[in-house]
């Protein structure tokens, strides 16, 4: 056996709990799995993304943009697309149900018709009439890598592990077992990605509270499903708080979001914060680079408020100047002349700069680099006398 049928003995137990769960053909989530990422060696890089899913208004998690090609015309053209990031490829199975029962164009074409529903070819038809791919061979090629010997392959290496055979339909016939109920969020003590429930709701409101924010730098939606903005809002509080950052709120980051302090005090852009001023330096070096720099002008807020944190922290009174290194990955806050070669330089990573919410930026600031207590006068005329006297 080789790599290619490991790939489907891997995700062949999720692709039948998924068809089970929805009425929907495990043979196709094959199928177009394999299709899609070449027996799992094209997937694209640090995506998990099996079904090469695009961006869309629904996604609120992560995303990435890639290079690919599109038949347009009839013709093969290369165009930037943006692709949605997964945790994990049995994260992207599931996402690619909610995101067919989401898209209207899959309905209207019949994907979900009893006599379709569960049915390998006919599902392939309503994919590649409701465009899912630009292929006009699309369905043919899915069923085609489904009854080939190396799906088979994969399949038999699957249930010789004692995964559970593939639901039984007839042809053109199906009818969709029972949806599972979701999981019993804290059941076992922690919450997951997919579980739903008061407890996931709580835990977003308090996310919210403590200024953690989806991929995009935007409040969660306090709905009560766990999903992918909500993981990712959940990374920051672990990794803020010295835990593992897995994505599982367990009894350990439970009881830091419940211990830790509420976001208090003004904001880095508020003229109020002590630290406002440094804050607009790094605002006016941001804006320098350029309009193409950040996607829009929330991502440069999210970075001046990283290069404040990492300015004031590392000693620095001011920012002179903004500048980005060779490849764009790394920016630099530099106080002094910048051919000066005695100037400072303090280095924030981008990508995390303008993913790191303003409010974490301005809070971690005040607690890492606390107010001077103030002096009253007398103390001050105090202190000098003293000094001059002795």
């Amino acid at each position: 056996m080789g790599n290619k049928e490991e790939f489907i003995a891997d995700l062949y137990p999720a692709a039948v709990r998924v068809s089970k769960q929805t009425g929907m053909s495990a043979e196709l989530i094959l199928a177009q799995a394999a299709l899609e990422t070449g027996w799992g060696e094209k997937v694209l890089p640090g995506t998990n993304n099996i079904f090469n899913i695009k961006d869309s208004k629904g996604w609120d998690g992560p995303t990435k943009s890639f290079n690919v090609w599109e038949i347009e015309g009839g013709k093969k053209v290369w165009k930037d697309q943006d692709f949605r990031v997964y945790g994990s490829m049995d994260e992207a199975l599931t996402d690619r149900v909610k995101f067919l029962k989401e898209n209207g164009r899959y309905t209207r074409a019949g994907l979900f018709e009893e006599g379709t529903l569960g049915n390998l070819e006919k599902e392939a038809k309503a994919l590649q009439k409701a465009g899912y791919a630009t292929d006009p061979h699309y369905a043919e090629q899915l069923a085609k890598v489904f009854n080939g010997p190396t799906m088979r392959r994969g399949i038999a290496l699957a249930e010789g592990r004692g995964a559970p055979e593939l639901p039984e339909h007839k042809p053109g016939e199906h009818k969709p077992a029972t949806p599972a109920k979701p999981a019993d969020a804290m059941a076992d003590g922690r919450l997951r990605q997919g579980e739903e429930g008061p407890a996931v709701k709580a835990m977003q409101e308090r996310l919210n509270e403590l200024g953690f924010r989806d991929a995009k730098g935007q409040p969660l939606k306090p709905d009560g499903d766990f999903g992918a903005a909500t993981k990712h809002a959940l990374q920051q509080a672990q990794r803020a708080y010295g835990l593992d950052d897995d994505g599982v709120a367990g009894p350990k980051t439970l009881d830091a979001l419940k211990k830790a302090p509420p976001e208090k005090g003004a904001l880095l852009s508020d003229p109020a914060n002590r630290d406002n001023g440094m804050y607009k330096q790094a605002v006016e070096g941001l804006e320098k680079l350029g309009p193409g720099a950040f996607k829009d002008r929330a991502e440069l807020e999210r970075a001046a408020g990283t290069l404040t944190y990492e300015a004031r922290v590392s000693g620095l009174t001011n920012i002179n100047a903004v500048v980005a290194n060779a490849n764009g990955t790394g920016l630099f806050a530099v106080q002094g002349e910048l051919n000066d070669p005695a100037a400072r330089r303090v280095h924030a990573d981008k990508e995390q700069a303008v993913n790191t919410p303003l409010e974490r930026s301005s809070q971690q600031l005040k607690q890492d680099v606390p107010e001077q207590p103030k002096v009253a006068p007398e103390q001050t005329q105090e202190r000098a006398t003293k000094t001059m006297t002795a």
